[in-house]
């Protein structure tokens, strides 16, 4: 089992953190026996009606004290968690760490579908047989080598580094009917058109190639956008010689990056991507953030960002120069720079969307655009043309966090950007 990552489960591990300053969030955790001594002691907020213990790995037994809702929501994993002695039932896990797995696993399965002189469709059981009947080479890699259509041999290779909790749901065949339909969209995907040339370019080559499929949810990787990608290995030295379809995951949302706020400082940075000054609102927006005001401040912010769009956006060359930082914003923002990113939403009934973000000026050139401040317990910000709608939406809310509440502003696709930005679904 393994803390979540909603509001509860992030709580915890701060807590967790004060006194155990290498404590990991995602590291994998056990039930411990309810007897042994704890070498800590975590308060957590509310009334202090349960305890419940854990074990780290390296046999530290941590142990919890509050509410049995709060005990329960930060936890992944198991069903009730303070009941110890009692048998319990696996939780669905979290969709979107579960979906990094479920892709890097397809597109495995993909590249090693050779059937004649093709590679074959993938259906979902490929994917489970991965898990089934593939013994894997280290705790965290798959291999297989196989032929391609000239004789050289070519070695395909998966890592799989997911919360613990996330790899037993992956390997507990009685989690399988649940987890199917989440299965189907990466398995779509990798069909597709792209999915299928992109195999088979190693396939039909007729040279020793090495491909890695990085599926990792855990490592810190702040500076990469994609969370599953591919690379080609030299054979024989082992070094990388070019990484491949990067892909920033996002598990059937609609947001595509998202930025801190409560500091007018982050406020700053986040509408100056977009070439907006806010500096006359510091004083005001500061005055409410202390006195716990935080949607008001954001309000306050959002709509005076849409006033100063529109009213810079009055003549060709201002909306021209608009659409330039507009797309810079949205190229940073989606693939922090990288322009071979794609970003990937999987829907419901095996549903998909990829969005390139590389070509998006010449198509946003002949827009026109606004902006339209929308007030409400989560205020919006639309930039919009005139006559096709939204191309995004910035939405602040607040989140729980440390005991507190944490503001957080999330850039949303609107149909527009689903529209022009060579999505294929």
């Amino acid at each position: 089992m393994s803390l979540s990552g909603s509001a509860a489960g992030q709580s915890i591990s701060s807590l967790i953190q004060q006194q155990l300053k290498n404590f990991n969030p995602a590291e994998e955790l056990t039930i411990a026996d309810q007897n042994e001594q704890s070498k800590i002691v975590v308060r957590l907020p509310g009334k202090a009606e349960k305890a419940f213990k854990l074990k780290r790995k390296d046999g530290t037994v941590i142990e919890l004290q509050g509410s049995k809702s709060s005990i329960e929501g930060g936890l992944n994993g198991i069903g009730p968690a303070v009941v110890p002695g009692q048998e319990q039932a696996q939780k669905m896990p979290n969709k979107g760490d579960t979906a990094e797995g479920l892709l890097g696993a397809a597109m495995f399965a993909k590249l090693i579908k050779r059937e004649g002189g093709n590679i074959g469709m993938v259906t979902v059981n490929d994917l489970w047989n991965i898990f089934d009947k593939l013994q894997p080479v280290t705790d965290t890699d798959y291999l297989v080598k196989a032929k391609d259509v000239g004789g050289a041999t070519d070695k395909i290779w998966f890592r799989l580094k997911v919360k613990g909790y996330v790899k037993n749901a992956l390997m507990d065949p009685k989690m399988r009917a649940k987890l199917t339909s989440w299965a189907m969209s990466p398995v779509n995907y990798v069909n597709s058109k792209d999915g299928t040339e992109y195999s088979e370019q190693f396939y039909k080559n007729g040279q020793p190639d090495e491909i890695g499929i990085i599926s990792d949810g855990l490592s810190a990787q702040t500076e990469r956008k994609s969370d599953v990608y591919t690379l080609e290995r030299d054979p024989q030295t082992g070094q990388t010689k070019r990484e491949l379809l990067p892909i920033s995951l996002k598990a059937g949302a609609e947001q595509f990056a998202q930025h801190s706020g409560s500091k007018f400082k982050a406020m700053k940075e986040l509408f100056g991507h977009l070439g907006i000054d806010i500096s006359g609102q510091q004083q005001e927006y500061d005055a409410m953030q202390a006195a716990g005001n935080q949607i008001e401040a954001a309000s306050k912010i959002y709509n005076a960002a849409a006033q100063i769009i529109n009213q810079n956006i009055t003549n060709d060359q201002a909306e021209a120069e608009f659409v330039q930082r507009l797309n810079k914003a949205l190229n940073f923002w989606a693939t922090n720079d990288d322009p071979n990113v794609r970003v990937v939403s999987f829907g419901t009934k095996g549903k998909y969307e990829v969005l390139r973000f590389d070509n998006l000026l010449p198509l946003m050139k002949n827009l026109k655009f606004n902006a339209e401040f929308v007030p409400g317990e989560n205020p919006k910000l639309y930039v919009k043309d005139q006559e096709q709608g939204i191309l995004f939406q910035i939405r602040t809310y607040l989140q729980t966090k440390e005991g507190g509440k944490y503001q957080r502003n999330v850039i949303e696709k609107g149909p527009l950007l689903s529209k022009i930005a060579n999505a294929i679904s």
